[in-house]
């Protein structure tokens, strides 16, 4: 089935006071349905879309047996000499406060 999140929200208007940040109206007005699922499209074995999967594609193993190098503080990453704010906007990373650190 193809990735429901991956399309825009129709529908929903929202109305913020921005002075104050608070919620005003929140009002879903139509609900939009998935598309069918198509075999044809991703997340579907190859047989199904009339071919076949990959067979020289080699296990991936992640492992970090003493732990991240990171450190994560709810939106802040430290990792290596560098600290960021990460948010994520309309499906994209943004990036933002990046502090290189000299040690």
């Amino acid at each position: 089935m193809e990735n429901g999140y991956a399309r825009p929200v129709e529908g929903i208007y929202v109305l913020v006071d921005m002075q104050n940040m608070v919620v005003i109206e929140f009002e879903d007005r139509k609900l939009v349905p998935l598309p069918p699922v198509d075999p044809l499209r991703n997340y579907t074995p190859g047989e199904t879309r009339g071919g076949s999967d990959r067979s020289d594609v080699k296990p991936l193993q992640i492992i970090q047996p003493e732990g991240p190098s990171f450190r994560v503080n709810g939106y802040f990453v430290e990792w290596q000499k560098v600290n960021a704010r990460l948010l994520f906007i309309n499906l994209s990373l943004e990036m933002s406060r990046v502090d290189s650190l000299q040690l």
